[in-house]
This record gives structure tokens, C-alpha cells and sequence, in this order.
């Protein structure tokens, strides 16, 4: 075996524990940042199969500079909340208005998961009964009917004509 083989073996056996050294640091190993961060990169393979600088971030994804393995070290998280509170009394008593019901955030989203639905509903109500035990509400009929969304404009529709409608009364 001459010296210049030797010397090309220790090349390459040298070149594959660096190339072998890159792997075990590469990648998002540990590293999952929020945001934008450009401190959270590494180098390493990128999902469009491109080896350089590749991030760890929330970003990422969006920009298309992610590491290979960023879904499966960061994986996407959604939102959470806790279950509904149960509804409030109505805000005025004896008029029509609204109560309310709320909920909190649990977990915040990572990594590009689901965003966290209304912390708060509002539903129509109207209390015939004040705090004292007197009726009052006596100007409004038996039953207060609001939309599913309290205080949006209802969807205007044209009346029927009676061959619109053969059967039915309006």
C-alpha cells in the first residue's frame, strides 16, 4: 500500500466523521423557536432537498427554509380551551339584552397548528322577573326570540307571493 493511499483513506475517513459530526447537530434536535428566530437554525438538509442553512421556527414552514426533519422534532400543536363557562344572568333585567358565556386558553398554538376558536358567545335573553320578584317586562310579549348571533343584522328576505308558497300562510 503506497503513502499517497494512506493518506486519501485518512481523507476520507476524516471528510465521513465530520459529514457523521454535522448529523448528530444538525437539524432541529431540541430546537423548536416561535416565531421567527434567526438564531434557531442549523445546517442540515432543507425540505425543498437543498443542504445549507435551514431553521427550526415557527416561520419556516411559511418562508420554506425548514430542516428535513422539522414536522417530525416541532410537530404542529393546536390551540386548546377549557369548556364553556355556563352562561351569565342577562346584562339589564326587564329589557331585552344579552348574557354571556366565556372560556380560557389552555395551550396557545406551536408550530403552525390550529389557531384558538371566540373566547366569548353572547346570546339574546330577557328576564321577566326582576331581583325584588316583581314582573316587569309587561311590554314585551311571552316568548323574546333573537338570532343566533345577538345584535347582527338579520338577512333581509323578499315575502312570498301565494304561487310562491301554494299550501302555506304568511
Amino acid at each position: 500500500m503506497s503513502e499517497l493511499d494512506v493518506k486519501g483513506g485518512c481523507l476520507v475517513l476524516l471528510a465521513a466523521l465530520l459529514w457523521l459530526s454535522n448529523l448528530a447537530e444538525g437539524g432541529c434536535s431540541a430546537k423548536c423557536c416561535k416565531g421567527r428566530d434567526p438564531t434557531c437554525s442549523s445546517t442540515d438538509w432543507r425540505m425543498d432537498r437543498v443542504f445549507g442553512t435551514c431553521f427550526c421556527d415557527e416561520t419556516c414552514k411559511l418562508i420554506g427554509d425548514c430542516c428535513y426533519g422539522y414536522t417530525q422534532e416541532c410537530p404542529a400543536q393546536s390551540c386548546t380551551v377549557s369548556e364553556w363557562s355556563p352562561w351569565s344572568g342577562c346584562a339589564l333585567q326587564c329589557k331585552p339584552t344579552y348574557r354571556v358565556r366565556i372560556r380560557s386558553i389552555e395551550r396557545e398554538p406551536k408550530n403552525g397548528g390550529d389557531p384558538c376558536p371566540a373566547l366569548e358567545e353572547k346570546a339574546g335573553c330577557l328576564e321577566y322577573i326582576n331581583y325584588q320578584g316583581q314582573y316587569c317586562a309587561h311590554t314585551h310579549g311571552p316568548a323574546f326570540i333573537t338570532t343566533l348571533e345577538y345584535n347582527k343584522e338579520r338577512r333581509k328576505r323578499d315575502l312570498s307571493t301565494e304561487s310562491d308558497a301554494a299550501g302555506y300562510s304568511i
